[in-house]
């Protein structure tokens, strides 16, 4: 056995805990979904024998199903826009400051990674419910204290947001730190302005960061469960929602399966574009 091929023999038994744990914890769950999306259960029989298209029928069919998906599709979005909104100026803080302030933004910023997605959203259930202090303070920006927030589409990307900002920062920070200080300083002796070399230059540069940080909020917000069902209060529908829904009120999982395959197929194929164009970018 040569050099190269035992390097190849290394790698492969490197990738074989992944590759098993994927078989089992994707593939094979994914494989129960298409079978059980192409057969009619019975409610006291199971899965019955043949196979049947009823489920994709009823799924595609439904306009409340369709404005589900939009909906998930909708709030997905909202968080991504509103998590580079935030996340850009944060990242270009971590890339200029050093030291303890690089330390304090970095601890604001992955500390609440170390507690659950399930207390993060009751605690915003609480700052956002009757009572709390931003319902307190609805007054002073004109509105009506009475005003609901918990049920609503904004409380769902409040929390979206809360939970995936950091997924959005770390790509920018590190596109923006890897940034050529050369090209840079060209375009200074230029002539060009700070704005200019910002618009013209910097922000440019960083957007395959963006792309990598829009993906990975799109995917996790698409999928999220938590938040949407405890802050959007049961009226705020999302495909997340309405799987469970599905599977565990209605028991019904020819239709819960059906809906779980366009929720995978979905994301993978966002995620495919961006990767698409990522390379296209750095080809």
């Amino acid at each position: 056995m040569n050099n190269s091929t035992r390097e190849r023999l290394f790698r492969l038994i490197l990738l074989l805990p992944i590759a098993i744990f994927l078989v089992f914890a994707f593939i094979v769950p994914m494989g129960m979904m298409l079978s059980n999306s192409a057969r009619h259960f019975d409610p006291l029989l199971g899965a019955t024998e043949g196979w049947s298209a009823e489920y994709y029928q009823a799924v595609f069919s439904d306009p409340f199903y369709w404005s589900v998906i939009a909906k998930t599709g909708y709030l997905s979005l909202a968080a991504v826009l509103v998590c580079i909104l935030i996340g850009y100026p944060v990242a270009v803080c971590l890339v200029l400051f050093q030291g303890r302030h690089r330390t304090i933004i970095y601890t604001g910023l992955l500390a609440p990674l170390f507690v659950s997605a399930i207390v993060r959203t009751y605690g915003w259930l609480i700052l956002l419910g009757q009572g709390g202090p931003i319902q307190s303070a609805l007054p002073w920006l004109g509105l009506s204290p009475m005003t609901r927030i918990i049920g609503t589409e904004t409380a769902v990307v409040i929390g979206l947001v809360h939970l995936f900002l950091a997924m959005m920062v770390l790509p920018i920070a590190a596109s923006l730190r890897n940034l050529d200080p050369a090209v840079l300083n060209a375009a200074r002796i230029h002539g060009a302005s700070p704005v200019r070399v910002y618009t013209r230059v910097i922000f440019p540069l960083s957007l395959p960061g963006v792309l990598s940080g829009a993906v990975a909020v799109f995917a996790l917000s698409a999928g999220a469960f938590v938040t949407p069902a405890i802050l959007g209060a049961s009226k705020v529908r999302v495909m997340s929602y309405s799987i469970w829904e599905q599977f565990s009120v209605l028991h019904n999982f020819g239709q819960g399966s059906v809906l779980s395959i366009f929720l995978v197929v979905s994301v993978a194929a966002v995620v495919f574009l961006a990767s698409s164009t990522l390379r296209s970018k750095n080809a």
